[in-house]
């Protein structure tokens, strides 16, 4: 698939490098007890509640990397170009049937990021969350597949490498000392 100079998708949010937010009191059981002793002392919880609901979406507000960024960075410059190519591809689809293609964004993090259906992690893989229609993924995810791959062939290709090497060299040196030697005279 050819990808460069393609299209770049504009419905990205690149998030690496962001920290998640942390959650008040570790949120879950937390945040209950927080709201019940609240209410014990006659405090309406609702501004906290509100300000909790508000907290990850300040946060989480992604960049748009420049052209110099994705030029650095070939991946996140592929995920740019495939994800406008499959908008197209849907769009077109969608629109032959007389319906509307309704574009999900797409969250590029690294780590761990939070999300409307909770904190994403990367040992999640890529996700898609129906609650606030956006498709999460961890880049970091896919160069630490590669290392691994490129490892495990090096590991096996690197000892035939060797033997290949072996026996050019010592093909080099025969024929290097056959006429020093007058080795040809030998093997006839």
């Amino acid at each position: 698939m050819r990808w460069r100079g393609g299209r770049r998708s504009s419905n990205i949010e690149d998030r690496r490098g962001a920290k998640a937010t942390p959650r008040l009191l570790g949120g879950g059981i937390g945040t209950i007890v927080l709201v019940l002793v609240a209410m014990y002392f006659g405090v309406d919880p609702t501004p906290l509640m509100q300000t909790m609901q508000q907290a990850p979406s300040a946060s989480t507000s992604g960049t748009r990397p420049s052209a110099e960024d994705l030029e650095n960075d070939p991946l996140a410059d592929m995920v740019y170009v495939v994800v406008a190519d499959t908008e197209d591809v849907w769009t077109t689809i969608f629109q032959q049937q007389g319906r509307r293609y309704d574009q999900p964004t797409l969250v590029l993090f690294s780590g761990e990021t939070p999300s409307a259906c909770g904190l994403g992690q990367a040992a999640m893989g890529p996700f898609y969350c129906p609650a606030d229609k956006k498709v999460y993924i961890d880049l970091t995810f896919y160069d630490e597949e590669v290392d691994a791959a490129v490892s495990a062939l090096t590991s096996v290709i690197e000892p035939i490498i060797i033997v290949v090497m072996g026996v050019i060299i010592g093909g080099i040196l025969i024929a290097m000392y056959l006429p020093i030697f007058k080795l040809g005279a030998v093997v006839s």
